[in-house]
């Protein structure tokens, strides 16, 4: 609330997917929203008729984002209020996210079936993030479909949207790769040669992330 306007860039890593997300679910053709209560000093969840207004309008104005009988699914409510907040800020310029997420597409896969909801602790995945209350980082992937149709709402168009790895190609990583012949594996430009390789990989943590340029 305190920026005013500007032009150049907001640049944002990991930030969406921090924000608090509800989860809907679909019973017997029906959509209820899973609440939180609380029961023998722990959180339980409880489905409830869906009636939240923000949540009707998000699946209306996506009706290609479908959520099948018996799945569950995100709504990322706080990630829209915070994307209009940033995207008011500029007057021309690039609005760059990376971040975990999905396609409206990717979200129809049977593995997704439960959601993305999900907890970490000493980076280690865990799946039922109401089992370490206050001691894990929840997040789930965002949609990164609505982002893109949230900025054509503001004026931005969509200059790249790739794999964090494939971004990182097109970029150029490749070329900080140096021949080394030191035998020593520790060797500083054996580290940084296998760190890149690392993140290139399409099949490792880069496979996950997503790279999205919005221009205005």
């Amino acid at each position: 609330e305190e920026v005013p306007s500007f032009s150049g860039m907001i640049f944002s890593n990991e930030f969406f997917d921090a924000l608090p997300v509800h989860v809907i679910t679909k019973k017997q053709g029906k959509l209820f929203e899973v609440m939180l209560a609380e029961k023998d000093d722990t959180f339980i969840e409880v489905e409830v008729p869906l009636s939240n207004q923000a949540i009707i309008d998000y699946l209306d104005r996506h009706p290609e984002l479908l959520i099948r009988e018996n799945h569950r699914m995100e709504i990322p409510i706080a990630m829209v209020v915070q994307y209009k907040k940033l995207a008011r800020l500029l007057k021309k310029g690039l609005i760059v996210t990376i971040d975990y997420g999905y396609t409206f597409e990717e979200l129809k896969r049977p593995a997704l079936k439960n959601g993305s909801l999900r907890g970490f602790r000493y980076h280690r995945l865990i799946t039922e993030p109401l089992n370490a209350q206050g001691e894990i980082d929840i997040t789930s992937h965002i949609h990164f479909d609505a982002l893109m149709k949230l900025g054509e709402d503001f004026g931005y168009s969509t200059r790249q949207f790739l794999r964090q790895d494939e971004f990182l190609i097109e970029n150029e990583i490749l070329n900080g790769i140096q021949n080394c012949s030191e035998l020593d594996p520790f060797h500083p430009i054996h580290k940084k040669n296998r760190a890149i390789r690392t993140l290139v990989d399409p099949n490792g943590i880069s496979g996950f992330f997503h790279v999205l340029i919005q221009e205005k």
